[in-house]
């Protein structure tokens, strides 16, 4: 994950007044009071002393009092602005540093909460979250896209942003701050260049903040605010948003990568099917719970014979069809895996034997459909199927599953049959 970066703020830099300076201007100041009051004093006695006072002395008195008054202008109150003005620059650099902690430490937040994140899920209703403490009550919504395509999907928003209050746009492609490749500002909807996607929206008139979410040069989605033109966000919330965006994108992608990963050593590459460890863990699972479940093996029949005759291309088309058919005929949750060659074992919690064969009938039938529509050769199945009251482990199950398969071929194949004591003591006999 990338590590949140810190800039302090760049703004031009004053030294304070030296220690001299400052006693100067005390001293200026002294002087300058001295002076008013020497002009209070010549003042007085020009106007109430008697008509033989010296007034040599009172015009030098008032030549001391105008050199003072010069101090003034040009000593004391410059050196005055110029303390005026550190302190100024000095308040201003507090601002600035405050500003960049606060900015900081909620960046160190988000990174914290993002690596204690398993799943994409967790990750958007994190993003939400923030946004919120960001933003208060600004309308967000995080669009990402999928696997390896360009469509654009809300994974999730903020409570002010409802389901037909978001932004329209279809594809990444389409957004104009991940064409431009980078933050996008629109401060009303009425503008002649504002995005063509923030025009008729049902709230009326909107300003926007376009904000692609991008790790290692490549976009996986947008981060979209609107608001009210008067209730535009600062530049500071923006920084922000930014900062999410790039810290929530390295954890998004992080998460694929693994998720892939996982799902490349538990599937079989040519049907996409689970692999024997997948289903291994399946059913310790189930039987962990105590959940009931069945379990069924398929062979094609005569497969061999396919691959012979029309190539092992063929084959490899037919194992991908009763794949894709067994996933249409099944439920989303069951586990469907290849357990080698031309064999399936379907895993199918919460189900008895009986209740799992009717899912095979369905399935025998989607393999019909699905062989037209490939232009395959006619090619049958055969199932056998058993539940866990035949045993809490996957050996178990599997074993009397497999003779009720035998059982099947036995009689005359493309069919299924439900495992029965008499099976299995047949088969172990």
């Amino acid at each position: 994950m990338r590590q949140p970066t810190f800039q302090s703020a760049q703004l031009p830099y004053q030294s304070p007044p030296t220690r001299t300076q400052l006693e100067t201007l005390a001293i200026g100041r002294r002087l300058v009071s001295i002076g008013v009051a020497s002009i209070a004093t010549s003042t007085a006695m020009v106007l109430l002393g008697p008509p033989a006072l010296d007034h040599t002395w009172v015009h030098a008195l008032l030549a001391v009092t105008i050199a003072l008054a010069g101090v003034r202008i040009f000593v004391t109150t410059p050196l005055d602005r110029a303390v005026r003005a550190a302190v100024t620059n000095r308040d201003d650099r507090i601002v600035a540093l405050d500003a960049a902690l606060a900015r900081r430490t909620f960046d160190v937040r988000i990174a914290r909460a993002l690596e204690a994140t398993t799943s994409e899920s967790e990750v958007v209703a994190l993003i939400a979250d923030a946004v919120e403490e960001i933003a208060p009550g600004r309308a967000a919504e995080l669009l990402l896209v999928c696997d390896n395509g360009d469509a654009l999907r809300r994974a999730g928003a903020t409570n002010a942003c409802g389901p037909a209050h978001g932004c329209p746009v279809a594809t990444l492609g389409g957004c104009r701050a991940v064409q431009h490749g980078g933050t996008r500002t629109f401060d009303s909807a009425r503008a002649i260049d504002t995005c063509q996607h923030l025009r008729h929206r049902p709230d009326g008139d909107r300003a926007a903040v376009c904000i692609p979410v991008t790790v290692a040069g490549r976009n996986v989605g947008v981060l979209h605010t609107h608001t009210p033109p008067t209730d535009a966000l600062n530049a500071e919330t923006i920084v922000r948003l930014e900062e999410l965006g790039a810290q929530s994108a390295a954890r998004i992608s992080l998460l694929r990568a693994v998720h892939h990963a996982t799902e490349q050593a538990a599937t079989d590459p040519l049907t996409g099917a689970a692999n024997r460890r997948a289903l291994d863990a399946r059913v310790r699972a189930l039987a962990a719970d105590g959940v009931p479940f069945s379990v069924a093996i398929a062979d094609l029949d005569f497969f061999k014979q396919v691959n012979d005759e029309f190539g092992h291309e063929a084959g490899d088309r037919l194992l991908r069809t009763f794949a894709e058919a067994m996933r249409r005929a099944l439920r989303p949750d069951d586990l469907i895996a290849r357990f080698g060659g031309d064999e399936f074992v379907m895993v199918m919690a919460g189900c008895d034997a009986k209740q799992g064969a009717k899912a095979l009938e369905r399935l025998r039938k989607e393999l019909v459909r699905g062989l037209e529509l490939a232009q395959l050769p006619e090619t049958t199945a055969s199932f056998g199927i058993a539940d866990s009251s035949a045993g809490r482990t996957l050996s178990a199950v599997l074993g009397v599953a497999d003779s009720a398969l035998l059982e099947a071929k036995r009689s005359g194949r493309d069919r299924v049959q439900i495992a029965t004591p008499e099976i299995d003591l047949c088969a172990n006999a």
